[in-house]
């Protein structure tokens, strides 16, 4: 059965529901699997059980990997097999893990709504291992696609899920597919609390965590070097 994967922020709890109910509501059988650390590193005290939907699995973590912990947290659990992982500020359409799934022309490639190429944070890659593919509106992914590395997410990764996870994925020679028609289909929700787009997450803006990220993929693996500017 196919999971749904993600991962929430105390300040989001109050509003989850609404997210969860969506992914309840699939016309496919799915499993969905919420993956929470104990204790965040961001955020103050233990989490213990939520509140959740019948039929969401609290799924506690040891390790907080930040944003990667949906993906990680369900990564080598037992009974996991394809994973459709996502954010936890949209609302997403019944149909929505269908047409990823339908959208897929093989199962050694992955499938994202959305991504950006590699170039855009200056780096060297070659096609068709040269695109990131981001979270937040889905990421059709098997745990086959991954090894061991995956889970050791560096300082410089933490916060800068989609460009780790996606590095892995090249590492791999797995390609993504982009389906930008299912885009129509989740619905974010307003913003009420913290943002890895706008914050500042130790110390770094969205886009240093993206370069510092990028270059620690480049110190552990060699993937995606920085281009080097031609000078005046």
């Amino acid at each position: 059965m196919l999971t749904l994967a993600l991962t929430t922020i105390p300040p989001r709890f109050k509003r989850l529901g609404r997210v969860l109910e969506s992914l309840l509501a699939q016309t496919i059988p799915v499993r969905v699997v919420l993956s929470v650390p104990h204790r965040y590193r961001r955020f103050v005290g233990e989490v213990s059980a939520l509140d959740l939907p019948k039929g969401v699995t609290l799924n506690l973590i040891a390790r907080d990997f930040g944003p990667a912990s949906k993906l990680l947290g369900v990564l080598d659990a037992p009974g996991t097999d394809e994973v459709l992982y996502c954010d936890d500020d949209c609302v997403y359409a019944p149909e929505w893990a269908e047409t990823l799934m339908n959208a897929r022309d093989s199962e050694s490639e992955a499938v994202a709504v959305s991504t950006f190429p590699v170039s855009r944070i200056k780096r060297h890659a070659k096609a068709p291992y040269d695109m990131i593919a981001q979270g937040f509106a889905g990421v059709l992914v098997h745990r086959d696609m991954f090894d061991h590395r995956v889970f050791e997410v560096p300082e410089a990764g933490y916060a800068a899920d989609d460009i780790w996870l996606s590095g892995h994925l090249a590492l791999r020679n797995i390609p993504i597919r982009k389906v930008p028609q299912a885009r129509l289909l989740c619905t974010p929700l307003p913003e009420d609390g913290p943002s890895l787009q706008t914050d500042v997450v130790h110390g770094l803006s969205r886009a240093e965590a993206n370069q510092a990220c990028a270059d620690a993929l480049t110190d552990l693996f060699g993937l995606w070097p920085p281009i080097q500017s031609s000078g005046p």
